[in-house]
């Protein structure tokens, strides 16, 4: 397996869940193309070349209380479901140092969004939870 400078296993899953703060959620409206959801919560995890976004819908201007709880349970594993991402077949036959940009948290299954950083390309990854509180990863296709 290729081995790049963006893995999230440097840290722990437990670091990247401690920087998360339901208080600190943003809420911005939509601009410029097509969105589904009219305005998006936005919590910025991590720093540097390691810092992604989780992108959640609200609700009346707010952030639902069950996606602050998934963004939570993704982040309690994040490590392993990056891992679990990038051993996906054909998401690893080339190494394009690629980096995880952000994660959109749904009602059905999260989907992890990865951009290269040496050549020009990007693709998403999804995963659907087990029943006991595992993300399973579904590969390239929205389930």
């Amino acid at each position: 397996m290729p081995k790049n400078s963006f893995r999230l296993s440097v840290h722990p899953s437990s670091h990247y869940a401690s920087l998360f703060d339901a208080a600190e959620i943003s809420i911005q409206p939509a601009c410029g193309g097509p969105r589904p959801w009219p305005e998006l919560a936005i919590a910025t995890i991590g720093e540097g070349d390691l810092e992604f976004e989780i992108l959640m819908p609200t609700e009346e201007g707010r952030t639902p209380p069950r996606h602050a709880a998934t963004a939570r349970s993704v982040l309690s594993q994040i490590v392993e479901m990056d891992d679990a991402a990038r051993a996906v077949p054909n998401a690893t036959d080339f190494d394009f140092d690629e980096a995880l940009a952000y994660v959109v948290i749904s009602d059905a299954y999260v989907e992890f969004h990865y951009f290269a950083t040496t050549v020009n390309t990007e693709w998403g990854i999804y995963f659907t939870p087990n029943g006991q509180g595992v993300w399973n990863c579904r590969g390239f296709e929205r389930p």
